[in-house]
């Protein structure tokens, strides 16, 4: 298969230096010879076609040769080295203790409390599920939708003594609320961040750990475990850029009401220039990947970077938003003091009913 790097066709996304989606799939053909459905024959992958980003700059993920694994939490957190004597790359599991769902429950949240019991240094993550397994065992389970660990300040003030056992619960009705979300993992591969940076995860600090299950087809999940694999650097491995946690922006569910209709429904919403002068620090925010959550009524987004009042640059922009493939897009640019970000998005209206903004994936999200 062969094709130009720009082939100057509007439905077609040019191939540059930077890692894009690819989806592929493969199936029978009938007796006309006509392509069959391809049923799980099936992949998706994050690719960079110009530069052999394996060769010069990927991080090799793979477990020790002598496994150290030990649960540092019991139940809940499992290591496969020991952080303080490491000598390279390893992964450390956050899995919710053993849960069983109803399957007449299409959507559902659980979280968990838990206290970090040691300092890392996260420079990928991924699902996991099971007794460990990931992608690189098979493909991750199609009722798994997305994954969150966020850092949770003042934690007595935010949650029940119930809530703070350790014990999974029903975060569905009313959703909780961490101060930093840290890492969020939907359904795509293994999200990496650039080479010598590293989010920090503070050992001591109060974080939870949020499932969001969809389950429309009613499967029979029996006893599960999803969670989220990081995989951490050695403590001594140094950083040359500071690092920094995730900032995540959404529009108020209240503001999102979209009414039946034929065509696609517009939605844009600003993140002023006086908000990022108010937050961001003097020197601004280099970013590294960018993505945009909708649920199953989006069909495309983009977010304009203004700055002075110009606008500089589309520094996301999704043509074709795939609610089963919510990659990011991989492409620095800096985020200053004063820019202001416009974000839209494009939905597919419901013929039969108002979608509204919520949690559920009937619902929609603008994030």
């Amino acid at each position: 298969m062969e094709r130009k790097a720009d082939t100057c066709d509007s439905e077609d996304l040019p191939i540059t230096g930077v890692k894009q989606n690819l989806i592929c799939a493969s199936g029978d053909t009938d007796s006309s010879g006509s392509p069959q459905y391809h049923g799980l024959q099936r992949d998706k992958a994050l690719v960079n076609f110009v530069i052999d980003e394996d060769l010069l700059i990927v991080r090799h993920l793979k477990l020790p040769s002598s496994v150290k694994k030990s649960e540092i939490v019991p139940g809940l957190v499992t290591a496969y080295d020991d952080p303080e004597t490491a000598n390279a790359t390893f992964p450390v599991d956050f899995q919710m203790p053993e849960i069983v769902l109803d399957s007449s429950e299409h959507t559902a949240y659980r979280c968990v409390i838990f206290n970090m019991p040691l300092h890392l240094k996260v420079v990928s993550w991924e699902s996991v599920w099971g007794n460990g397994v990931t992608i690189e065992d098979g493909y991750q389970p199609v009722w798994l939708h997305h994954q969150s660990l966020s850092y949770c300040e003042s934690p007595n003030e935010k949650f029940s003594e119930e809530q703070l056992s350790g014990k999974p619960f029903d975060c569905y009705s009313k959703m909780p609320s961490c101060d930093t979300q840290i890492v969020q993992h939907a359904q795509n591969g293994i999200i990496d961040l650039p080479s010598a940076s590293h989010l920090p995860l503070q050992g001591g600090g109060v974080y939870m750990l949020l499932i969001h299950i969809e389950n429309p087809q009613e499967l029979q999940l029996g006893k599960t475990r999803p969670g989220i694999r990081v995989w951490t650097e050695p403590l001594q491995v140094p950083a040359t850029s500071q690092p920094g946690r995730l900032l995540r922006y959404s529009a108020h569910f209240d503001s999102i009401n979209i009414p039946p209709g034929a065509e696609p429904y517009e939605m844009s919403f600003m993140i002023s220039a006086e908000a990022t002068k108010a937050v961001l620090p003097e020197a601004g925010l280099q970013v590294a990947a960018s993505t945009i959550h909708m649920h199953q009524a989006g069909i495309r987004a983009n977010v304009q970077l203004i700055r002075d009042g110009v606008h500089v640059a589309n520094v996301y922009e999704t043509k074709g938003f795939d609610f089963a493939m919510q990659t990011p897009k991989y492409d620095l640019w800096k985020l200053l003091p004063g820019d202001a970000l416009i974000v839209s998005c494009s939905f597919k209206p419901d013929m039969n009913r108002n979608i509204l903004g919520g949690w559920g994936t009937d619902d929609e999200m603008v994030c």
